[in-house]
């Protein structure tokens, strides 16, 4: 129960700051107003995403232990999706916004891997010195 919450605690502070520094540094200008979305279509596939993604966090950490690995693929799959719609809006003086939301897919996407390395460890308690006799 721990590691997941670990992982995903890890994963938005590095989120935040990895964020910061692509804005500090120039990488990523925002626009001066925040613009809508796309089209409706957009719209209600976001907002379903981000409900089904934390209905999903809730009911894996507290019912379904078996089907955690869920806790980071749907992250990516809505951070994924909010990237391509920022690649796809040509925001006028913003620039390459779309980062913004990649950055975090990808550290979910680490997270995955992260958390099946440990999980399996945990799974199969591979002794570190074998005893040979």
């Amino acid at each position: 129960m721990l590691l997941p919450v670990a992982l995903i605690a890890g994963i938005a502070v590095l989120s935040e700051f990895l964020s910061y520094i692509l804005r500090r540094g120039g990488i990523v200008e925002l626009p001066a107003s925040d613009p809508d979305y796309v089209n409706k279509r957009h719209k209600y596939i976001d907002k379903s995403l981000y409900v089904m993604v934390h209905i999903v966090i809730v009911l894996t950490l507290t019912m379904f232990p078996s089907y955690r690995i869920l806790i980071f693929l749907l992250p990516v799959l809505h951070y994924a999706y909010l990237a391509v719609m920022w690649h796809r809006t040509r925001i006028p003086g913003g620039r390459r916004t779309y980062l913004l939301s990649a950055v975090p897919c990808v550290l979910f996407l680490m997270g995955t891997g992260l958390y099946s390395f440990f999980s399996m460890m945990n799974r199969v308690s591979i002794p570190l010195v074998q005893i040979v006799e």
